[in-house]
């Protein structure tokens, strides 16, 4: 069954934690396999060294999580722990290093993120050998190094990206664009500095997924929120009622005239 990998997917498989098994070894797993009560049994060779590596980084799969212990990192300010915290340090740590770049530079260093990652997905030596204006497929990506693109850059940048993410931004210039827009860097000299609006509720989203349905701050969360909610929408309709104001004090007096007839239901 893998006679067909070559050297590059012999890497990748080795770097997600997996080793090698000898032919004889492997075949002396399966046939044990057969005697054993168990209904599924996986013979596997586990790097946990490279498996650690990957939770550290917040890429390891929840299916191999009970196969290492890795410290759990707390936050600070709102006791988060988990993966979670890791890609809302990512987040921050991107976006703020971004913030106070010109939009050039922004550009350049996004594409350069990019590159990395698919550098270290394919097995190139550097990111250099990346065309920035090929397309994925045509660079070699398959559907697993799809998934370990999405999953690095994600956790890179702290987004939630989609399964289809090299299908949608086909290319790495395309892509580092898409993750311009997500953390709200389009264009924004005036926004730098400020952390992405969708990051931050994805931290409260992820924060109000650990509270019990019984917890005694569960009511004071509650209205803490539907506050909030109201004063974005009040915010929302004095920006609409100052606009309307404008429109009126710029309105000749026929139009006065037709708008009070409308509402009268005279017209």
């Amino acid at each position: 069954m893998a006679g067909s990998l070559d050297a590059s997917d012999v890497t990748r498989i080795s770097r997600g934690g997996f080793a090698a098994l000898p032919q004889d070894e492997g075949l002396a797993l399966f046939d044990l396999s057969g005697t054993l009560p168990e209904a599924v049994l996986v013979p596997i060779r586990i790097d946990t060294g490279a498996l650690r590596g990957q939770a550290a980084a917040g890429l390891l799969p929840p299916l191999l999580r009970g196969l290492v212990r890795t410290p759990v990192r707390r936050s600070a300010d709102t006791g988060a722990t988990g993966a979670g915290t890791l890609a809302d340090s990512a987040a921050g740590s991107l976006a703020e290093r971004l913030s106070g770049l010109s939009e050039t530079e922004r550009d350049r260093e996004l594409l350069e993120v990019v590159r990395s990652h698919v550098a270290a997905v394919l097995g190139y030596a550097t990111p250099d050998d990346v065309d920035a204006g090929r397309g994925f497929l045509d660079l070699g990506f398959d559907s697993l190094t799809a998934v370990d693109l999405r999953n690095r850059l994600g956790a890179a940048a702290g987004l939630r990206l989609p399964v289809t993410l090299i299908f949608d931004y086909p290319t790495p210039t395309a892509l580092a664009g898409y993750l311009r827009e997500e953390l709200s860097l389009e264009g924004a000299a005036g926004a730098a500095g400020h952390p992405p609006v969708h990051a931050e509720l994805d931290k409260l989203e992820a924060i109000l997924a650990t509270i019990a349905p019984d917890d005694i701050e569960r009511p004071g969360i509650t209205t803490r929120l539907r506050d909030l909610l109201s004063k974005w929408n009040e915010t929302q309709s004095a920006t609409d009622s100052t606009a309307e104001d404008r429109e009126i004090q710029s309105a000749t007096a026929d139009e006065i005239f037709d708008l009070l007839d409308d509402e009268l239901g005279l017209s």
